[in-house]
């Protein structure tokens, strides 16, 4: 009757007790003088709760009891002899014994975990007997599931082919080159991807292992492997070689692999039978591969607490006892008889008689540091001491390296993963001492090689020519992609390497294998090459029942939504990934599967779950690293087959940035992390900030009183305006800012922004305003504002986040994230506030009796105030100065009426009131222009006069200006302008002679400045003065400068006095020793004609 996955689980927890009980009894009897079962009984009834059965004896104790007495003791003991990983998978076993003692159903994916837990436990203990029955049930396990996946294969090949559209006439993979039949069919165990020395040893490993032939089949020969195996035909050919070679990689490097190459190249089988090896015979010479005697000691498979019975009845106990009844027999173990009865090493001149005795030999030590940690310590093991076997290693390599024909290989760690506790570490360190002198340099596959081996591992050889012809369309494809779109993808892909790396790993994409073996080979417990296999089984065997069409097997293509696929992907993160991937990035309801359903676009091709798979797979294994996530150009290199559109995967890549739980964006860069990111809380927050939209319009009032700040060319700004009754009735010009919830439409004349503008024109609150040419509006647009009102949300999301990020619990990333987003969302607001606050609503009169509106759409980058500014004065419909001709222009038009003269005080406030004269910004603008007309010195003819009062009894200006600058015109005192003529009049009659022969006398004489002399313009005595003349030298290179201040301050006193006649004479006399030539003659002289010159010539002397 087959087992169910409780029964299973149930068996594998009493194999485990059964294990553990009987090793953390030696642990603690060694620890604490032969009284340790005493010290664990104390432990586990200190630790009891009333009325709880506590065990009597170790007989007694469960799972639950040996996990809690080695957590108790940890400090005390167990921490010298587990890794802090076991430590922690003795709590999840906890769990396990819990949920299974508690009837929990489980299912297929938790019980290959569980069962997972259990066989690596036992491997902590090196009990290889009871890791095989585990791992046995964990690979019915996987071929129960196998099972149930090819009964429904042809649906699921139906429902989930991955979607794509590459280019038309290039062949998929699945065409071209097939899996073996183990990987297509499903039937092979996870396990059987692991090379074991001593299940080969034992004759218990699958063919692909266990026969010479089909393993050298499926190896391919890096250069490392051909030469140790050259160096071991050497050697025991007689010929020289190295004797003692030290293997040391990472986890899963090859070292058993190596080794076990070596255990069939020296089999016995014909060289001929050997793929690749006949190449290597001729290297060295030979005819022959040498037969040797062999033997392999397995630390993880031996446990020096035991010993060990051969058919003959001899009780092998140590290292050295094993390795020489391996090599020969009960004969051969003579002659270590009593150095393995009694735990001590033999020396080198034995072991030199030994090997002697049983000529060539070949002797594999694989995880031989597992071995010797679990007797640190320990004193009364049957496999003697730790510094026994120190020596036994001193010993062991002195006598290989006396005999010619004999050859040592033994592997060591460099993952803390292999390792283990503080007696690891010591073996290790006193191994490496012993081998670290050695001359053979050993290394392990390169990336590039390691292709070929997987290749070799997963899929038959390719053999019909028209089927490598179709390969290498699609390797030229590709390269051509990446060749035609440089900046799309990495610069490394147009180089034309990169095409023979396409080709090499065919049909698996190089970045695929990048990933692997640069990103997920960084896990401690991922072994590089049997993690690879384990995972690309599953993955094509997923494809190839699904039907896929792909072209090659790309990041973005790995089925992910297979459950042995993440099982895969997952078994080495924390327990979290499982629902990081439902939920952002692959399966039936993941949130890129649902994007895909929604948009055709992404849809016809999977854009998004390909992307999101591509950036799993970069980015899960490194998640807590510095140089987190895949480049957006590393993205497209997994995702994009030859003749998809490359637009459409970035753009689905955004849009999932947007909307994921669990992926972070760093500008191009993207990766998942096991903790959710912040943007859902930021979408949340904003969704209820629009809701309520009064902080959303008090932010965008507060903005736009900053704003108002610089107030630009105007006096005064009111910002923001809700009512008429907010803007003072004042002379100056103001700008109003309405509120944002005022907004305007194009073209509309009852918008909300123009009823609103309308009404603050006409009045200040419920009165008349009389100002009306003295205030223009600006309104937002209603259509951008929808835009703002989005964008000030998220501004206040992302702020609110970064404001609580201490008691959010916010990670490093996170605050970073969280105050980049609100600063970027700050600068969008203040961008769209400018571009929101479009619209200029501005009115106007060409009929005095009518007043319209004019529509005026703002652009460009500005400042608003200053771009509003800009623009008015720009179309005329503000003046911040006006000439006094033009002010003369308008008050022709119809101010001055009938009269002769208008008031300073009324002039000003005219154009602040009547919106058909020009706009200015202030009246200081108007005064300023009065200033310029009574300065002109055509004001007769031009601009007017300017008097101080008017004397309505003597019908006369008082203090009567004309043709004066740097007069202060007050704007609110009694000063009047004055028509020209009127002024003429005035000034002619004062000037008249008297029958005396005098000027009428004033009572308010004209000043007339002469040089240092100030006299009035009447009589002075009886002398009368009616002619000046003068001359006065310029200096030739400022001559146009002191010219206008004679202008200025001499001549100007001439003009503008009535009746006067000036005359203005300009004399040159230029001289020079060299003569003048004919250009400046020339020049001269057509300058001189054309500004009217009587005469004017040169002359020789």
């Amino acid at each position: 009757m087959a087992l169910s996955n409780r029964d299973r689980l149930g068996k594998a927890i009493d194999l485990f007790t059964d294990s553990w009980r009987t090793w953390v009894v030696q642990q603690l009897d060694e620890k604490y003088d032969g009284s340790g079962a005493e010290k664990a009984q104390e432990y586990l009834t200190q630790g009891s709760k009333s009325g709880q059965h506590v065990p009597k004896s170790p007989k007694e104790w469960d799972a639950a009891a040996i996990v809690s007495i080695v957590l108790s003791l940890w400090q005390y003991c167990f921490r010298y002899k587990l890794e802090k990983g076991e430590r922690s998978m003795l709590h999840e076993l906890q769990s396990i014994r819990n949920e299974w003692a508690h009837q929990k159903p489980f299912s297929t994916t938790d019980t290959l975990r569980h069962l997972d837990t259990v066989i690596r436990l036992l491997n902590a203990i090196n009990d290889a007997e009871s890791v095989r029955e585990v791992e046995k049930m964990h690979g019915e396990v996987m071929r129960n599931r196998f099972s149930e996946m090819q009964r429904t294969a042809s649906d699921r090949a139906k429902r989930q082919a991955t979607a794509g559209t590459p280019r038309e006439g290039l062949r998929p993979w699945r065409e071209i080159i097939h899996p073996h039949p183990d990987v297509r069919t499903g039937n092979f165990a996870q396990a059987e991807f692991a090379a074991d020395l001593a299940m080969v040893h034992r004759g218990d490993a699958p063919d692909e292992y266990g026969k010479p032939q089909d393993f050298f089949r499926r190896t391919y020969l890096t250069e490392g492997l051909r030469g140790l195996l050259l160096n071991g035909i050497k050697r025991l050919s007689g010929k020289g070689g190295h004797p003692v070679i030290e293997l040391q990689t990472n986890f899963g490097g090859g070292k058993t692999h190596s080794m076990l190459a070596l255990y069939h190249l020296v089999s016995g089988v014909s060289g001929s039978d050997l793929p690749g090896v006949d190449v290597l015979m001729r290297e060295v010479n030979v005819e022959e591969l040498p037969k040797a005697a062999r033997s392999v000691l397995v630390g993880t498979a031996l446990n020096p607490g035991k010993t060990e019975q051969t058919p003959e009845g001899i009780e092998l106990r140590t290292l050295w006892g094993r390795m020489a009844y391996q090599l020969g027999g009960k004969e051969a173990y003579s002659f270590v008889a009593e150095n393995d009865a009694h735990g001590s090493s033999p020396g080198s001149d034995d072991l030199v008689k030994l090997f002697k005795h049983v000529g060539p030999c070949l002797i594999l030590i694989d995880e031989w540091v597992a071995y010797l940690r679990d007797m640190y310590n320990m004193d009364r093991l049957p496999g003697g001491t730790f510094d026994g076997n120190l020596k036994f290693t001193q010993a062991l390599t002195e006598a290989v390296k006396a005999c010619p024909e004999a050859l040592l290989v033994a592997s060591l760690p460099q993952s803390k993963v292999e390792v283990g506790g503080q007696g690891g570490q010591e073996a290790l360190a006193s191994l490496e001492d012993t081998f670290g002198r050695l001359e053979f340099n050993w290394r392990p596959a390169t990336a590039d090689e390691s292709y070929e081996i997987v290749r070799r591992r997963l899929f038959e050889p390719i053999e019909d020519p028209q089927d490598f012809a179709d390969r290498d369309a699609v390797v030229g494809a590709y390269a051509a992609m990446y060749r035609n779109n440089p900046s799309e993808f990495p610069s490394e892909c147009k180089e034309g390497n990169y095409a023979a790396r396409i080709q090499a790993a065919y049909p698996i994409h190089p970045e695929l294998f990048d990933r692997l073996y640069e990103d997920w080979s960084s896990l401690e417990e991922f072994q590089r090459t049997r993690g690879v296999l384990r995972l690309m089984a599953c993955v094509i065997h997923t494809l190839w029942n699904r039907d896929d069409r792909s072209l090659i097997i790309m990041p973005g293509l790995l089925p992910i939504d297979e459950p042995t696929v993440e099982s895969e992907m997952t078994r080495y993160l924390s327990p979290n990934w499982p629902v990081i991937i439902e939920k952002d990035v692959d399966g039936p309801n993941a949130l890129p599967t649902r994007m895909d359903k929604e948009s055709k676009r992404y849809g016809q091709i999977w854009a998004t779950r390909r992307v999101a798979r591509t950036v799993y797979l970069g980015s899960a294994p490194v998640a807590g690293s510095s140089n987190r996530g895949l480049e957006i150009r590393k993205i497209r290199l997994g995702s994009i087959q030859p003749g998809e559109n490359i637009a459409v995967f970035g753009d689905a890549l955004r849009e999932l940035g947007d909307s994921a739980s669990y992926l972070y964006a760093d500008g191009a860069r993207y990766w998942y992390s096991s903790q959710p990111n912040v943007t859902t809380t930021a979408k949340d927050r904003s969704a209820a900030f629009q809701e309520n939209q009064d902080d959303l319009l008090a932010e965008i009032c507060e903005r736009l009183r900053d704003r108002a700040a610089d107030r630009g060319g105007f006096r005064k700004i009111h910002v923001p305006i809700e009512d008429s009754s907010d803007i003072p009735d004042e002379t100056d010009t103001v700008l109003v800012i309405l509120h944002p919830s005022k907004s305007h439409t194009a073209g509309k004349s009852d918008s909300v922004a123009n009823t609103m503008a309308l009404e603050c024109f006409e009045k200040r609150g419920n009165s008349p305003r009389i100002n009306r040419n003295a205030i223009v509006f600006l309104a937002a647009d209603r259509t951008k504002g929808k835009d703002l009102l989005e964008s000030v949300a998220s501004y206040l999301a992302w702020k609110s986040i970064f404001d609580e990020r201490e008691n959010l619990g916010l990670d490093p990333h996170n605050r970073n994230l969280a105050e980049k987003k609100m600063a970027d969302f700050d600068r969008t607001v203040n961008a769209r506030i400018n571009e929101t606050y479009q619209w200029l609503l501005v009115p106007y009169q060409t009929d005095p009796t009518k007043t319209q509106w004019q529509e005026l759409r703002l652009g460009g980058a500005e400042a608003i105030v200053e771009k509003v500014f800009k623009r008015l004065k720009r179309d005329g419909l503000i003046a911040d100065q006006l000439a006094g001709s033009v002010l003369k222009h308008h008050m022709d038009k119809m101010l001055w009426k009938d009269a002769d003269h208008i008031e300073v005080q009324k002039l000003t406030n005219y154009f602040s009131e009547y919106v058909y004269l020009p706009r200015v910004v202030s009246q200081k603008t108007v005064l300023t222009a009065i200033s310029d007309g009574i300065a002109s010195l055509t004001w007769r003819s031009d601009t007017f006069a300017y008097a101080e009062g008017y004397d309505e009894e003597k019908k006369r200006y008082v203090g009567l200006h004309a043709a004066k600058s740097g007069l202060d015109i007050p704007g609110n005192g009694p000063g009047l302008v004055v028509k020209p003529e009127a002024a003429i009049k005035q000034l002619t009659e004062e000037t008249q002679p008297t029958e005396s022969g005098t000027p009428a006398q004033t009572g308010e004489p004209t000043t007339t400045n002469t040089g240092n002399t100030t006299t009035a313009a009447g009589t002075l005595g009886s002398a009368t003065f009616k002619r000046f003349h003068a001359s006065v030298k310029l200096n030739p290179t400022s001559a146009a400068l002191e010219f206008s201040n004679i202008a200025e301050e001499v001549l100007q006193h001439f003009t503008s006095k009535l009746g006067a006649e000036v005359f203005i004479t300009v004399e040159i006399e230029a001289h020079s020793e060299t003569g003048f030539d004919d250009a400046t003659r020339r020049t001269v002289a057509e300058n001189s004609n054309t500004l009217g010159f009587d005469h004017g010539e040169f002359e020789q002397e």
